[in-house]
């Protein structure tokens, strides 16, 4: 074991020290280190709180599932190398390289989206390009 922990050391040090050297797999709980001592009915759950339904995600997975699906729409049918959330970053890394004002931004995004198959994915409202998920 590489840290012996007989000493007080400084939060850097102790977080360089857990960088390199990672925790100790076999660590469940130290109450040296002030940790409460939890009461189980089985060693294998470590004291953790298990009551909970795996069947059903909580909300805010499903949210961030959904905002990933969406995120990864493609920018049109057939394309194959453009997805909604990568058009829309470009475009607004361009507003933001040329200072462009929130009016010219949406000219433009209304243009590209001209210029793009009828089903594109590119926002037809001003507060779809400012709120697109």
């Amino acid at each position: 074991m590489l840290c012996g922990n007989d000493d007080s050391y400084s939060v850097r040090i102790v977080k360089d020290h857990l960088f390199v050297n990672e925790i100790d797999s076999s660590y469940v709980i130290c109450s040296e280190h002030g940790e409460a001592t939890l009461v189980s009915d089985s060693d294998s759950d470590h004291g953790m709180d298990t009551d909970f339904d795996e069947s059903e995600p909580p909300d805010e997975c499903n949210e961030f599932q959904r905002l990933v699906k969406e995120a990864n729409r493609l920018l049109y049918p057939c394309c194959k190398s453009h997805t909604k959330f990568n058009a829309l970053l470009r475009i607004q890394n361009i507003k933001a390289k040329h200072h462009m004002s929130d009016a010219a931004y949406f000219d433009w995004v209304e243009l590209i989206g001209d210029f793009l198959p009828e089903c594109n994915e590119i926002p037809d409202t001003y507060s779809d390009v400012k709120s697109p998920y």
